[in-house]
């Protein structure tokens, strides 16, 4: 039975971590300026990244489970999507669209001059900076970054089977 609810849980990833995949390819196809400079984007992002997996329990009626049971479906979802995404993202930067990290990196850049301004700090030179976040993009660091996100999805996974077990008591 929990093996089920595994299966579920990589289940719901997969169709998660596709449609942020296509939320992505359609910044980025359509409105590429909004992919490093707006809002929008990182907002729908986590409306998507959050509401998904209880939206699906529900849906599918698995809210009635242990609170082991929740936390894994929701766990689950969330890693594999995140998994999913990172790879994306890997290949996007490093191998479809090598000038995207360009854009990138000089949205960052705009940042860390008005940030070094702001506080008296002086900025970084724009070879130190490109140089410090072209490293971000490398698959080590990308992992690394995936290994370090799947603490906040342990928190939410943990809050949110609690509060489903809560309500439909």
């Amino acid at each position: 039975m929990l093996l089920e609810h595994h299966i579920r849980g990589c289940k719901n990833g997969i169709t998660l971590g596709v449609i942020l995949i296509s939320l992505n390819i359609f910044i980025y196809l359509f409105l590429p300026h909004l992919l490093h400079h707006g809002l929008i984007y990182n907002i729908s992002f986590y409306i998507i990244f959050l509401s998904f997996p209880v939206i699906s329990m529900i849906q599918n009626g698995i809210v009635l489970q242990p609170f082991k049971v929740l936390f894994s479906i929701v766990f689950l979802t969330l890693s594999v999507s995140l998994f999913l995404f990172t790879v994306f993202t890997l290949l996007l930067y490093n191998i479809l669209d090598k000038n995207l990290i360009f854009d990138y990196l000089a949205s960052l850049e705009d940042f860390n001059k008005s940030f070094g301004t702001f506080n008296g700090v002086s900025p970084l030179s724009t070879e130190e900076f490109n140089s410090i976040m072209s490293k971000n993009y490398s698959i080590k660091n990308q992992l690394n970054s995936y290994i370090f996100s799947l603490i906040p999805c342990i928190l939410y996974s943990s809050l949110i089977s609690l509060l489903i077990k809560r309500i439909y008591k």
